[in-house]
């Protein structure tokens, strides 16, 4: 388990089952959830491996990174072969890293923020 720091109220976040948060479990069954929660309504989910899928978020940012995956998802999803799929996929993710001048391995929408997320949203309405 990893120690992060909730970027909103800066205290150290707990992990706990997914039941709290979602009212079932997920997965794993684990978050990583702000230690002043429900006061700061911060958490990210995690992986199987415990590894946090990106950083604690908002209301307002868990619901423009779920938008932000819907729109910018569909770019590989309706692709049937697998190999194809996943190549579709890294395209897309490193074409969406050069539009916002990031590092591939940093563009990751559970690390976004808002205006990433919003600058995101509209990269994928130009094209």
């Amino acid at each position: 388990m990893e120690i992060i720091i909730c970027p909103y109220c800066g205290a150290k976040t707990i992990h706990v089952p997914n039941c709290l948060i979602y009212g079932k479990s997920y997965g794993n069954g684990n978050s990583y959830v702000c230690g002043n929660w429900p006061f700061c309504d911060s958490y990210v989910g995690s992986h199987s491996n415990g590894k946090p899928l990106g950083t604690p978020a908002s209301p307002q940012l868990r619901e423009l990174r779920n938008q932000v995956h819907k729109i910018f998802d569909k770019r590989w999803n309706q692709i049937e072969d697998v190999e194809k799929k996943k190549y579709q996929r890294f395209h897309e993710y490193a074409e969406l890293a050069r539009y916002l001048n990031i590092e591939p391995f940093r563009c990751h929408i559970g690390m976004f923020n808002v205006k990433r997320c919003k600058k995101t949203i509209d990269y994928c309405y130009d094209k």
